[in-house]
């Protein structure tokens, strides 16, 4: 049997194929490489196709085995992150001409129209233009005939035989992948339903607890603590003292600025699987953001101007749907609104309380960029995210300089800044003497 997979992450993902024996099967890796290579068992070839979504490149080659093998009577794909077992001898037991595995851990089995809806609930097709054509998608499957409850299975691995039924799957899935949306589970039944290709579903699903000889999804689920963090005495205080509360050096720490929001609801997930593929390559990441000061962190180059929420939104979910957990090496400096890295690198290099901004040392302004200068001077290595979009308001309706002195020196201006806005509130003759009032009831109730 011939196994293949198509990784184009970027090339520091290249070395993590994990090491397979050539007696059992023959494994193959397309990426965006010039030469063919050999390594840890894998033929590495050059893609064969080229688009500048990285997706669906993966996809195409996904797709169309029975072109990029047209000799092998039977094939494998596997998603990046799985791991290959030994029992490759189920899936000719199974006696289809497709094999794949259930999309749930347990219950019913997820159709066609289940993952289309959930696609649109969870936000994950938000471009306008995709959201469209997801729409007429489902409307043209529903008129032609297509089962609703036609089963959608999970692909990360998916055998076919190398015969004239998966010939038809393969070209008509393509084509519903090249010309409507990317969503492979959605025109997967499609494609099966104009081929008539035969399906048979693996016992179990891969993220259930693996069993021996059998395939298991790849890097475990790191561990992420999220803060927000404030301290009155200062920014690097405030960090300090959020990263002492993790309780592993192995886990994660993701800050984020109070005035920062993450898309979509599913967010999280996107992070555990970059930190899954390129945790072990880099040492902080970083994203790009709507608006900050620093232009070269911005979407476009340029801070936007943009006000609609709904918008920015839709600006989040687009750039995930292109580059997914796509990571680039960062060298530039950047800002902190959206900071991840691991415990252990904080207990190597605590963040400073103090740093010098506009020639005067303060306890807010400059503390990111001092621990990136000490990042970059212990030779770290520093990542970002491209599919994760940091919605940043940033003093969208204020001007910088309202905020000067909190930024420097955040516990002298309170009082100053209550005043000059008049929320000093007194207590009222009412306030002070109800909370004596009660007092005298409890004693009276004690005698």
């Amino acid at each position: 049997m011939l196994i293949y997979t198509a990784i184009f992450d970027g090339p520091e993902e290249y070395d993590s194929l994990p090491k397979v024996d050539r007696d059992k099967a023959r494994h193959v890796a397309f990426m965006d490489i010039r030469e063919s290579y050999m390594q840890d068992g894998w033929e590495c070839r050059p893609a064969v196709f080229h688009d500048d979504n990285p997706r669906k490149r993966a996809r195409h080659h996904k797709a169309m085995a029975h072109e990029l093998f047209p000799d092998e009577p039977e094939t494998l794909w596997i998603d990046g992150n799985v791991i290959p077992g030994d029992d490759l001898e189920i899936f000719s037991r199974l006696g289809a001409d497709i094999v794949s595995m259930p999309h749930h851990v347990g219950g019913s089995e997820n159709t066609w129209l289940d993952e289309a809806e959930r696609c649109m609930s969870n936000k994950r097709v938000m471009k306008d233009t995709s959201l469209y054509m997801l729409k007429k998608q489902i409307e043209r499957y529903i008129h032609k005939g297509l089962p609703e409850d036609a089963i959608a299975p999970e692909t990360r691995v998916f055998f076919r035989k190398n015969n004239p039924c998966t010939k038809t799957f393969n070209e008509a899935w393509w084509h519903e992948l090249n010309t409507q949306t990317i969503r492979d589970q959605v025109s997967f039944s499609w494609a099966r339903h104009v081929s008539g290709a035969s399906l048979a579903l693996l016992p179990r699903h891969i993220f259930q607890r693996p069993l021996e000889g059998q395939f298991t999804a790849g890097p475990h689920h790191p561990k992420i603590y999220y803060f927000t963090p404030f301290d009155r005495r200062g920014l690097g205080w405030a960090y300090n003292s959020c990263a002492a509360t993790v309780p592993h050096s192995d886990c994660w720490i993701c800050f984020l600025d109070f005035d920062v929001m993450l898309f979509p609801s599913s967010v999280g997930i996107m992070i555990e699987d970059t930190i899954s593929k390129f945790g072990k390559y880099y040492d902080y990441f970083t994203c790009l953001t709507n608006r900050v000061l620093a232009d070269w962190m911005c979407v476009g180059g340029k801070a936007s101007g943009e006000h609609d929420l709904v918008k920015l939104y839709q600006l989040a979910i687009s750039r995930m749907e292109d580059f997914g957990t796509h990571v680039s090496p960062w060298t530039q400096g950047f800002a902190g609104y959206f900071m991840l890295f691991r415990k252990r690198l904080w207990e190597e290099i605590p963040f400073p309380v103090s740093a010098e901004a506009g020639g005067k040392q303060c306890r807010v302004l400059g503390i990111d960029t001092e621990w990136h200068r000490r990042l970059e001077a212990a030779g770290k290595r520093m990542g970002c995210i491209d599919g994760l979009t940091a919605i940043h308001y940033y003093r969208m309706a204020e001007e910088h300089a309202e905020h000067r002195e909190m930024l420097e020196n955040p516990e002298f201006v309170k009082p100053r800044l209550a005043n000059r806005l008049n929320l000093a509130v007194k207590p009222t003759q009412d306030m002070e003497q109800k909370p004596v009032r009660i007092s005298r009831q409890i004693r009276r109730s004690r005698s």
